[in-house]
């Protein structure tokens, strides 16, 4: 059970576990641990038939299973309530389920069921994207993790990050797409593709991104853009692009933002194109 200190990169849901990317002290490689978590979520009612009805729908799907009667204590009052225990066991389909059970169910009261699985890991915790901790595992199986710094502290050490930049102009439309240009620099290093023959072109930046490793790609509209198209062409000739750690990650492909009023300005923001298991900042997407 090997005991080191370094960086939690990053971590994220999926299926019955928490995924773990960790950067460990004068390592060059980086960690992928997982770990079980089901988490519990509740529902309150005082009606016994609409619990038994709720049961029902319950048991007809996969990502939750009860618990049975138990009291927590309720945040704005401090009193304690009964509530009915349900155990999170599928983390990729809890929301949308969760979502169907409440809209068949709404008379019930819900608690827990939307905080995002890895912020309520986190809290939990105390981790956070970029702690630095001391950590043991066995395997592939991450045993402990143990925070060596807190969210307030403003003197830290960086995490050694490995940053490469992704280059393209692209065009992308609901009728068609099509990639003009496409470069990968990493340090002094820079990598530029014909795109006569993107099956050719996205093989080799598979084998680049393999090699490289980076932990952080910057690119300058990717979140509009790039990304998509990316994703969109190489989903056309199914070959799975490793700009993701993680493999075999399905996602919608969406170029619609979204518009909101800040300080009195109406501000419109691209969709985002975050990555599993690495970092994805667009220059023109970001707050950076």
């Amino acid at each position: 059970m090997p005991e080191q200190t370094g960086w939690l990169f990053d971590y994220y849901p999926m299926g019955p576990e928490m995924v773990f990317w960790l950067i460990p002290d004068g390592g060059e490689d980086r960690l992928r641990l997982v770990s079980p978590y089901a988490p519990s979520c509740y529902v309150e009612t005082r009606d016994p038939k609409k619990l038994d009805r709720f049961l029902v729908s319950l048991s007809k799907t996969t990502a939750f299973v009860p618990v049975g009667k138990t009291e927590r204590k309720d945040f704005w009052t401090g009193k304690d309530r009964e509530l009915f225990e349900l155990k999170v066991v599928n983390l990729d389909r809890a929301y949308q389920e969760i979502n169907q059970l409440y809209r068949k169910h709404p008379d019930l009261s819900y608690y827990d069921c939307d905080i995002p699985f890895e912020q309520f890991f986190g809290y939990k915790h105390n981790l956070f994207p970029s702690v630095r901790c001391r950590f043991r595992y066995e395997g592939e199986n991450l045993l402990e993790c143990e925070p060596l710094e807190e969210t307030g502290d403003t003197n830290y050490p960086a995490m050694p990050l490995r940053v490469a930049q992704l280059h393209g102009e692209a065009y992308l439309d609901p009728r068609r797409a099509s990639l003009h240009y496409l470069a990968l620099q990493m340090g002094d290093a820079m990598i530029e593709w014909e795109t006569d023959d993107l099956s050719d072109l996205f093989h080799s930046l598979n084998a680049y991104l393999d090699d490289w490793d980076p932990d952080l790609i910057w690119t300058t509209g990717g979140d509009s853009l790039l990304m998509p198209c990316l994703f969109h062409l190489a989903g056309r000739l199914n070959i799975p692009l490793h700009l993701d750690r993680e493999l075999n990650i399905r996602r919608k492909i969406s170029l619609e933002g979204r518009s909101y009023v800040s300080y009195g300005r109406i501000v419109y923001r691209d969709p985002d194109y975050p990555l599993w298991g690495r970092w994805h900042i667009d220059h023109r997407n970001c707050f950076l």
